[in-house]
């Protein structure tokens, strides 16, 4: 809406009509701060509850990590019955795990990718090439939850 007010008689009236248009800009800027701000809490509320459940995906990991290493050894020392339901614990956690975006980082014979494989040994091998994988690592769906650590070759006596 604007305004024709150029006589000198309507300069109350055209002070009025340029105070509204003042309310109205103000207001439509206000209203699109609001909207922003809505927005923004919106996201971060977003980024939270993911880093609240990627901190969690990282304990059941490491919990998962533990029934892996009692399953060898079930396996070498329990009788039929317990490695068999031990079995069935570890495949029904792990099938969650998958189920809820984790995946299981791929290391042994691979090439070296320090966003993914932590380097805690340097050996003769293949160079930069992952000779042995010392702890499996994971992400959650795009985000990492743990490093593999890794043994990697230098490159001496090439090409082992």
């Amino acid at each position: 809406m604007t305004c024709n007010c150029e006589k000198k008689e309507d300069n109350q009236e055209n002070c009025m009509c340029e105070e509204k248009h003042e309310y109205l800009d103000d207001l439509k800027r206000l209203q699109a701060e609001f909207e922003n701000f809505i927005k923004r809490s919106e996201k971060e509320k977003k980024y939270y509850i993911e880093y609240g459940v990627c901190e969690f995906m990282g304990k059941l990991v490491d919990l998962f990590d533990d029934l892996d290493r009692a399953m060898k050894i079930v396996r070498e020392t329990g009788s039929g019955e317990m490695v068999q339901g031990l079995e069935m614990v570890y495949n029904n956690f792990k099938e969650i795990l998958e189920k809820e975006g984790v995946k299981e980082i791929v290391a042994n014979g691979c090439l070296l990718d320090p966003n993914l494989h932590e380097v805690l040994e340097v050996i003769e091998g293949k160079e930069n090439y992952i000779i042995e994988e010392l702890q499996k690592g994971y992400m959650f769906k795009d985000r990492l939850l743990r490093t593999a650590k890794v043994r990697v070759g230098k490159g001496e006596n090439n090409e082992l």
